[in-house]
């Protein structure tokens, strides 16, 4: 669920960053192949990251007391997973994603916090 969060963040504050630009390409101009991993099937390029990324020290999550911590320096964001939500930063621009309750129809039931990990 966390990284689900955290995937909708990154998506949200990429929005953000590119909204005014929504004619990117003319209709009868073809989309580019694709090429390199994502040719490659989801899981296959899942193995492949863990793999490229488990010694560099700029895929690594800090535990700081409750929360970890995580950040990339080339997109200019930081992510925090508390016990209450994800919280993700982009220079002054923040926003944080918590889930309060589950269920499906009435009653909602509240959710429980939880420590990452």
């Amino acid at each position: 669920m966390s990284l689900l969060l955290l995937a909708l963040g990154f998506w949200a504050l990429a929005q953000a960053q590119t909204a005014p630009t929504l004619a990117a390409r003319p209709a009868t101009e073809a989309a580019p192949a694709p090429s390199g991993l994502t040719d490659l099937p989801q899981a296959a390029q899942a193995t492949i990251s863990a793999s490229l990324g488990r010694d560099d020290p700029a895929y690594q999550v800090a535990v700081q007391g409750t929360r970890l911590h995580t950040e990339n320096p080339q997109h200019g964001l930081a992510v925090d997973f508390t016990p209450a939500a994800v919280e993700v930063a982009k220079g002054q621009a923040r926003f944080a994603l918590a889930l309060t309750s589950v269920g499906y129809g009435e009653p909602l039931l509240p959710a429980c916090s939880g420590v990452p990990g």
